[in-house]
């Protein structure tokens, strides 16, 4: 009997693939979240290359841009971002180069509370280069 409970078990493992499988790393997309009140966080840490999910929560267009206002030079995938009308979110192109990226809400240009900052591969220290 303890046989075949044994062999009974052992059949299990086999069709359901037995043992652990490796856990792959999380892939989420780093976001921003823009409400009646602003944009949450105001400061974003990333990693180089990754992008930046906005998701628009309010009941206006928004059209995020990097700064400076009205060029947008300093950080061009920020620019590749839609205008987010109410509920739609979009994402940034890549970000690739170590640096700081300001945005801004182009059509609120001087409303600090849709301003911000995306912190592209720097350190706690605050070490960065520039780059784009």
């Amino acid at each position: 009997m303890k046989f075949l409970l044994l062999m009974l078990g052992v059949g299990l493992l086999v069709a359901c693939g037995g043992g652990s499988s490796p856990v792959s790393p999380s892939t989420t997309t780093p976001t921003i979240t823009i409400s009646e009140t602003g944009v949450s966080p105001a400061e974003l840490r990333i990693s180089v290359g990754q992008q930046v999910r906005f998701v628009n929560n309010t009941s206006q267009t928004h059209m995020m841009r990097s700064n400076p206002y009205p060029v947008h030079t300093d950080c061009p995938p920020i620019n590749e971002l839609p205008a987010l009308s109410a509920g739609q979110s979009g994402l940034t192109g890549a970000l690739t180069e170590q640096r700081t990226c300001g945005y801004h809400d182009h059509q609120q240009p001087q409303n600090q509370e849709f301003q911000g900052v995306i912190l592209v591969g720097v350190s706690e220290s605050g070490g960065s280069s520039s780059g784009y």
